[in-house]
């Protein structure tokens, strides 16, 4: 098969993108492959999760120790970093906030 991308024949640029797609794909390197996707996501998320988690186990300690500036300070860096922080009867959950513009 000719190699449209470096002939006449490729009239823009989502043909290659689909040319090269595909080589990448018979390799098993195509980086928008679900797998490649999925894989990344869940490494990030688990240590997204580890590092909030730990600053939340600080948070809780200090709110235990009545240490509300300190605590307070923590969740205001969390918020600034787009993490919500939610109290509950069974500890602190954390979520992404969803940016709104």
């Amino acid at each position: 098969k000719e190699n449209t991308a470096l002939t006449n024949n490729a009239t823009n640029l989502a043909d290659i993108l689909n040319e090269v797609r595909s080589m990448l794909y018979l390799l098993g390197l195509d980086p928008l492959s679900s797998n490649w996707v999925a894989e990344s996501n869940n490494q990030e998320k688990a240590a997204l999760d580890k590092l909030i988690s730990e600053l939340l186990r600080k948070r809780n300690e200090a709110r235990a120790n009545k240490d509300f500036a300190l605590a307070d300070s923590m969740r205001d860096a969390l918020k600034n970093a787009g993490i919500f922080i939610e109290d509950g009867a069974d500890g602190s959950r954390w979520t992404i906030e969803k940016e709104t513009k």
